[in-house]
C-alpha cells in the first residue's frame, strides 16, 4: 500500500466526491428510516397510553352499541396460511363488516360474522364510522397537517410538504418548494417555477394588487438540461419517457438557514399550481416578491384545474373459495 502525503490539486474538492458516493446516500437513507422507526414508535405508545384502537381514534365503549358495524381482530390461522401460502404478516388481521349482538361485560362484546359468533375486547373493534375514506393513504403515526401558517422553529418538517423560500439567505425573492428529504442537518426541495414575473416597483405596490398578481400565477414543476448546449437551462417537460437527460431542479437549506430562509410553511398548491387563498394573503405581506424563472419550453396555455386522473379501474370479486383455488391464486408464480 502507498501513501500520499501531496495535498489534492485545485481542481478536486473533497465535499463534492463526497456528495456524489454511495455512503452519503446510504447514510441519509439510514437517518429517514431511523426517524420513521421513532415516530412509528412513539405511535405505539401513544396507542397504550392513551387507549386507542388500530384507527387512531380512543377506545369509547358508549360508542359501541348493539347492532352497530364493527371490523374486529381475527388472526388467520395454521390452516389459513399453509392454503393461501403467504406468511402471516401479509395475511387479514382484521375482519369485518360484523355486528354487534350484545355487550357481555364492562369491556367484552359479542359479533356475530359470517353466521359465526365471536367474543372480542373493546380494544380489538374499531367502528366503521373511524375507518378512513375508501382508498385514502393515511398513515395514523403522522401528525395531522397544519394550516397555512408562518416558518415557526418548533414546527417539524414533513416529507411532501409544501413550502415558500428562498434560494439562500441572501436572496431578493421567494420560490415554492416541495420537501423531498428531511435529515438532521438540512432539508432537501424540489423547487417550482412560474412563468409570471412579479410587479415592478414591488415595494410600492399594494397588498391588493400583489394578492391579484399572486393569485394568477402558475406555479409547475421544474427539472433542468443535464448535459449538451443547454446544460443547466431550465425546463417543465418530466423526464420521462423522452427527456432522460433532464435532472429535477433541487437543492439543501443547511439547519442554521432555516429562519432566515424558509418563509410559509403548509403552503397549499392546486393542481393548476395555484396557490391557496391564504397563502395568497401571507405571500402578499411578505418584504420580497416570488422569483420569476424563464424555461424553455413555455408554453402560453393556462394550466385548468383538474381531478386526480384515473389511470386504470378495477374489480375486487371472489371467483372462488375453495382452498385449492385460493392456494393456487395466492402463490407466485416465476
Amino acid at each position: 500500500m502507498q501513501l500520499y502525503t501531496e495535498p489534492r490539486g485545485d481542481d478536486e474538492d473533497c465535499v463534492t466526491h463526497w456528495d456524489t458516493t454511495v455512503h452519503k446516500n446510504v447514510i441519509e437513507l439510514a437517518t429517514r428510516f431511523a426517524s420513521d422507526a421513532v415516530s412509528q414508535s412513539e405511535w405505539h405508545r401513544k396507542m397504550t397510553a392513551e387507549s386507542r384502537n388500530q384507527s387512531g381514534k380512543p377506545i369509547d365503549n358508549a360508542l359501541l352499541k348493539d347492532g352497530m358495524e364493527v371490523y374486529f381482530y381475527k388472526p388467520p390461522s395454521q390452516s389459513e396460511v399453509l392454503a393461501k401460502g403467504r406468511k402471516v404478516k401479509h395475511l387479514e388481521h382484521y375482519h369485518g363488516p360484523a355486528v354487534i349482538v350484545k355487550k357481555i361485560r364492562t369491556r367484552s362484546y359479542e359479533i356475530s360474522y359470517n353466521g359465526k359468533t365471536f367474543k372480542r375486547d373493546a380494544g380489538m373493534l374499531v367502528p366503521v364510522d373511524h375507518l378512513p375514506e375508501e382508498g385514502a393513504a393515511v398513515d395514523p403515526a403522522e401528525l395531522p397537517a397544519l394550516g397555512t401558517t408562518l416558518h415557526k422553529k418548533d414546527l417539524p418538517f414533513r416529507e411532501g410538504e409544501i413550502i415558500l423560500c428562498k434560494g439562500d439567505t441572501n436572496a431578493e425573492g421567494w420560490y415554492v418548494a416541495e420537501i423531498s428529504k428531511v435529515l438532521d442537518l438540512s432539508i432537501q426541495v424540489r423547487y417550482f417555477h412560474t412563468p409570471s414575473p412579479p410587479l415592478e416597483e414591488y415595494t410600492t405596490q399594494s397588498p391588493s394588487e400583489i394578492e391579484k398578481r399572486l393569485s394568477q400565477a402558475h406555479f409547475r414543476r421544474t427539472w433542468y438540461i443535464h448535459g449538451g448546449v443547454n446544460h443547466g437551462k431550465a425546463i417543465m417537460t418530466p423526464p420521462f419517457p423522452d427527456n432522460l437527460e433532464t435532472r429535477v431542479w433541487e437543492g439543501p437549506i443547511d439547519k442554521k438557514d432555516w429562519g432566515s430562509t424558509v418563509l410559509i410553511r403548509n403552503v397549499a398548491v392546486s393542481s393548476a399550481g395555484r396557490l391557496g387563498n391564504e397563502t395568497v394573503k401571507l405571500a402578499a405581506k411578505l418584504p420580497i416578491p416570488h422569483n420569476f424563472t424563464p424555461v424553455m419550453d413555455n408554453t402560453s396555455e393556462i394550466p385548468q384545474e383538474v381531478d386526480p386522473q384515473l389511470f386504470f379501474q378495477y374489480i375486487h370479486r371472489s371467483l372462488c373459495v375453495c382452498q385449492e383455488c385460493c392456494k393456487c391464486l395466492a402463490t407466485k408464480h416465476t
